[in-house]
């Protein structure tokens, strides 16, 4: 090889080496706003997974108390309504979770919105707006998002576990004039368009073979009974919270008595 083609070898590798510098620089930069980027997506969804909660923190501790001697709280209903007069009834389950429900004109309003009319992902715990009896209808059926961050009725998932389900099996449900005790009958995943969704019923015998349905569709045996007198809530979220299904988690209720203290 002569001096003059290596010296010209030389230059281009050199010539080269500007480019390759400039070609990385750019790729590091790109790295670095991509990771940026998503580090700012996060902590805004993040902080805005705290607002939510931060937000029924204060509601829980502005209208329930527990008092001493009891493992269910007292709630001061008036307040509830002060906050918004949509509220219908407040759900309770030890160790689990606690909230109000509401019940708006459409099943959009509070979907992604809380209690206090602000807009968040989280949105807030509602009573299918078709069914005008609310609590006291045959089927209430009560709709939540299942959070990323394990809030609203994200917790749902874990009644498929047998022992998570006996030690969870009661509920407290409250409204302005009653303070309800509930018992879990039924977890099942459910089709969104499938009976489960069925709120209004022609005859006694039309709701008994929906209750058949729901209790025959349950994972677990029941040790429970129901008739057409009985009345249950339906607690429904999707199935995952990254990604869209036609299926959801439910967990069924029935009404198991009232304290009166």
């Amino acid at each position: 090889m002569s001096q003059y083609q290596s010296t010209k070898k030389s230059n281009k590798k050199k010539n080269r080496s500007p480019v390759r510098k400039a070609v990385l620089s750019l790729i590091l930069t790109l790295a670095i706003g991509i990771f940026l980027i998503s580090g700012l997506k996060l902590l805004s969804i993040l902080l805005t997974y705290k607002k939510a909660t931060d937000a029924y923190s204060e509601i829980t501790r502005e209208v329930s108390v527990i008092e001493p001697g009891k493992d269910y709280p007292t709630v001061d209903f008036n307040k509830l309504l002060a906050e918004n007069e949509e509220v219908k009834a407040y759900l309770y389950c030890k160790d689990l979770f606690e909230y109000p429900v509401a019940q708006g004109p459409d099943n959009d309003k509070y979907l992604y919105t809380l209690l206090n009319g602000e807009y968040n992902p989280s949105g807030t715990l509602f009573i299918d707006y078709r069914i005008p009896d609310g609590i006291e209808a045959r089927n209430c059926i009560i709709y939540g998002h299942n959070m990323n961050d394990g809030s609203m009725f994200a917790p749902l998932y874990k009644f498929s576990d047998p022992d998570f389900y006996e030690a969870h099996r009661i509920f407290h449900v409250y409204t302005p004039e009653h303070h309800y005790l509930y018992k879990v009958v039924s977890v099942y995943t459910a089709s969104v368009d499938g009976f489960t969704y069925q709120y209004s019923f022609m005859d006694d015998q039309d709701y008994l073979n929906f209750l058949q349905q729901t209790i025959s569709s349950s994972w677990f045996s029941s040790d429970t009974e129901l008739t057409a007198e009985d009345k249950i809530i339906t607690l429904s979220t999707c199935v995952s919270a990254f990604e869209d299904s036609d299926e959801r988690n439910v967990v069924i209720l029935v009404r198991d008595g009232e304290i009166t203290d």
